[in-house]
C-alpha cells in the first residue's frame, strides 16, 4: 500500500512549513487565520509570546506582529473567510461520493 505524500502549501521565512495537506482530505496551517484585536491583545501579555516573537522577529518582535496584524487585518479576515468556507465546501463535496 502506497502512502500519499504531505504536500508543503505555505512557507515563511522564519518556518518553512506553514501550510500543508496529506492526501485529498487532511489539511493544517502553522498560523493563526482566526486571529482577533482581542486575541492579539491578550498575546501581548504573555510572557512566553512576547519571548517566541522576539526570537523569530527581532526585539521588537510583538510589537511588529501587533502592527502588521493591525495593517493585515481586513485582509486576513477574508483569507480566513475564504480558507474555512473551501474547506467545508470540499468536505461536503468528499462526504457524498
Amino acid at each position: 500500500m502506497c502512502l500519499p505524500m504531505g504536500v508543503r502549501l505555505g512557507s515563511s521565512a522564519a518556518y518553512r512549513n506553514q501550510a500543508f495537506r496529506f492526501g485529498d482530505v487532511a489539511y493544517a496551517v502553522q498560523f493563526h487565520v482566526e486571529v482577533t484585536e482581542h486575541m492579539l491583545n491578550e498575546w501581548q501579555q504573555v510572557p512566553a509570546y512576547r519571548e517566541s516573537a522576539r526570537h523569530a522577529l527581532g526585539e521588537s518582535g510583538i510589537e511588529s506582529l501587533a502592527s502588521a496584524f493591525r495593517s493585515a487585518s481586513s485582509s486576513m479576515a477574508v483569507s480566513a473567510i475564504t480558507l474555512f468556507d473551501g474547506r467545508l465546501d470540499h468536505c461536503r463535496l468528499t462526504s457524498n461520493r
